[in-house]
């Protein structure tokens, strides 16, 4: 039999001279299959090589980001215990306020509901775990506020009551006359006397023993030069026999300021200060308001 042959001729350009390549037709089947194996393993090769960078790569993201979320991590433990540990301090300030107060303390969870146990926030060492008990203690916290801002109403009110009431002596001295009935020592009838007297050499200062604004410091032929003061909360109180006064209309004055000076005037058989407490418009007695001896 005849071997089948493949003739391939080179003819070079420079030389007229050709040569021939004879390959036997089972040399060039066996050269063909290693060219499409040895392709097909550089396709193989390169392929894996390329899916392992990309891969690399995204290891080197997943290590980037594993170190980001430890941070993460770290830093929301942080602030977790410091805000367990804040949250703990005004929950028992709260209630030791509650009690001086008096004011009933909203229910466990409040109207936000149950915000769950520092402990569990305390406990939680991922990043997911800590995200997810924040807004728990974010509530936490609302509630919180929300009491501190009902018991600042409450103190800021009896603080406003405190300073507007007449809780100190106008001025020191004798006490002479007393907020009951009496003969009147110039017309001789029982009248009833709506302040007391306080006796005290003539000139002494008298002081505003509350809070409030002038409303009057005029002349009166019963009470003499006379000041009254208008308080919070329906209080005034009214100072009669002055000398002079050390004030005027429309002046604001605190606790302790200076408003006049003990006189004569007007019907007085002597130098003392005649007071008077009202609320709303009604005399009440002086005294039940004094705190000092």
């Amino acid at each position: 039999m005849f071997k089948k042959f493949y003739t391939i001729i080179i003819v070079p350009h420079a030389t007229a001279k050709f040569r021939q390549i004879k390959i036997p037709h089972h040399r060039l089947v066996l050269i063909s299959v290693i060219c499409f194996f040895v392709i097909i393993s550089i396709g193989f090769f390169a392929y894996n090589y390329v899916h392992l960078r990309a891969r690399v790569g995204e290891l080197d993201s997943l290590l980037l980001e594993n170190a980001r979320l430890k941070n993460e991590n770290a830093e929301y433990k942080v602030s977790t215990d410091i805000l367990s540990q804040k949250i703990a301090e005004f929950e028992d300030y709260r209630k030791k306020l509650n009690i001086i107060a008096g004011i009933q303390p909203p229910p466990e969870g409040g109207e936000y509901g149950g915000v769950g146990n520092l402990n569990d926030v305390q406990q939680s060492t991922t990043s997911r775990a800590l995200k997810q008990n924040l807004p728990s203690m974010q509530q936490k916290v609302k509630e919180l506020d929300k009491n501190f801002q009902l018991l600042m109403d409450h103190y800021e009110n009896l603080s406003l009551l405190l300073a507007s009431t007449p809780s100190i002596w106008p001025v020191r001295g004798y006490l002479s006359g007393y907020f009951r009935y009496r003969k009147d020592p110039f017309t001789g009838r029982n009248a009833f006397h709506q302040g007391i007297d306080i006796s005290t050499p003539l000139g002494k200062p008298v002081i505003a023993p509350a809070d409030g604004i002038v409303i009057s410091a005029s002349r009166n032929k019963g009470y003499g030069n006379i000041i009254v003061i208008k308080h919070r909360f329906g209080y005034t109180t009214r100072y009669g026999h002055l000398s002079k006064f050390a004030v005027r209309r429309g002046l604001g004055v605190k606790r302790g300021d200076v408003i006049g000076y003990i006189g004569h005037t007007g019907k007085a058989t002597g130098p003392h200060l005649h007071y008077e407490v009202r609320i709303n418009n009604k005399p009440v007695n002086p005294l039940n308001f004094i705190l000092e001896e």
